[in-house]
């Protein structure tokens, strides 16, 4: 290992003890997920067996290392509707080269935003970093560079409320901080915020809406029906 090497892992390691001596401080401070946003198994009955060996490891590696780390999204919707998911992705508040140097076959990808996807047999699990919306001074948004936060700033730039489970397999508790359970339950497809806000920062999600509807057989309120009729015209620069 030559010197810049090591003094690059040095790096690493302070910027990871930093960052968890901040998290320490922040949850002595009440910054933990409020008991309201939680629901327990005896409610969900989404067992941990359900979620990959794979899946299951990553996050079980990611909090030895003292981070924060669920299966959020796709996988944890398709699960509780009965369905079987296509991939199964993780979240964390550790940083992608953090969370590369615990993982043989794993690679840092993306320019706009980072991410890693780590490589287990034929199977690839993409685990990002917590992010929060980053605006400009003209108020759009910043795509220049990432912007991480925290899981309170990560949910807030998901799509869907049913994509906005986050899923523990160690407690087998799902955090839900918009409603997506009952969402889900109810077989509703709502948006988080402001539908004509969100469909206009990014139209992909005018056709993401309708997959999903589709797919899950979900109801559109009339909200976010409107708000695709009027922003449909972004899809011709998406």
């Amino acid at each position: 290992m030559t010197i810049h090497q090591d003094i690059h892992m040095l790096w690493l390691k302070l910027n990871m003890a930093t960052h968890q001596l901040f998290r320490r401080v922040g949850a002595k401070r009440g910054s933990r997920i409020p008991a309201d946003c939680l629901i327990d198994f005896d409610r969900h009955r989404l067992g941990r067996d359900k979620f990959s060996a794979e899946s299951r490891e990553i996050v079980d590696v990611l909090r030895s290392k003292g981070f924060e780390a669920y299966v959020v999204g796709g996988a944890v919707r398709d699960l509780l509707v009965g369905l079987t998911p296509s991939d199964e992705d993780i979240v964390t508040d550790a940083k992608p080269e953090w969370i590369a140097q615990f993982f043989k076959r794993s690679y840092v990808i993306g320019r706009r935003h980072k991410l890693v996807h780590i490589h287990k047999g034929r199977k690839i699990f993409e685990v990002s970093t917590y992010r929060k919306a980053s605006k400009s001074e003209t108020g759009k948004k910043n795509r220049a560079k990432d912007c991480y936060g925290s899981v309170h700033d990560d949910v807030k730039r998901r799509d869907f409320s049913a994509n906005a489970l986050y899923y523990c397999p160690v407690s087998q508790n799902i955090i839900d901080f918009v409603g997506g359970y009952e969402d889900i339950q109810s077989k509703r497809l709502e948006v988080i915020g402001d539908a004509d806000q969100r469909l206009a920062e990014d139209p992909v999600r005018i056709l993401r809406a309708l997959r999903l509807s589709a797919k899950l057989d979900f109801v559109m309120p009339s909200s976010l029906s409107y708000a695709i009729g009027r922003q449909r015209h972004g899809l011709q620069q998406a």
